[in-house]
């Protein structure tokens, strides 16, 4: 007779250390430590994120943690598709290559480029608020 199966079958423990190890793979173990070391640094917009989502105001530190890890590892993994994609075009990352990334969720994909366009709009606003303060010391 075999051992019962965890609750929800294979989306147990076992399939996320699968993930886990999956996005792991691409990494070697001094990029593993770095990532390890950088813990906390979103802890703190994590968190008030987490709360505008509808978590307590005083989340627990080891929620945070764990949602901090999902992050990072998420967009570890999808800098290094990036930059295999950048490959093929020049070897530098470019939005562009983000923007393939997260081709197939329209979610993200329309953040992505609702996030590029406000970029766009800061930098000539930038520029435009530049050009009018050298004016302002010329005259």
């Amino acid at each position: 007779m075999s051992a019962p199966k965890a609750a929800g079958g294979k989306k147990g423990a076992a399939a996320t250390a699968g993930k886990k190890r999956k996005a792991d793979a691409g990494l070697a173990d001094t990029e593993k430590t770095a990532v390890k070391n950088k813990r906390g640094l979103f802890s703190k917009d994590l968190r008030l994120m987490m709360y505008g989502h509808g978590d307590d105001a005083n989340s627990y530190q080891e929620t945070v943690d764990l949602v901090e890890d999902i992050v990072v590892d998420w967009i570890t993994a999808i800098t290094q598709k990036a930059m295999e994609q950048a490959a093929y075009s020049g070897g530098k990352v470019t939005p562009a290559e983000i923007i393939y990334m997260v081709r197939k969720d329209p979610k993200k994909f329309q953040r992505a480029r609702e996030l590029l366009k406000l970029n766009e709009e800061i930098k000539q606003a930038k520029k435009a608020f530049e050009d009018d303060e050298t004016k302002l010391k010329d005259d």
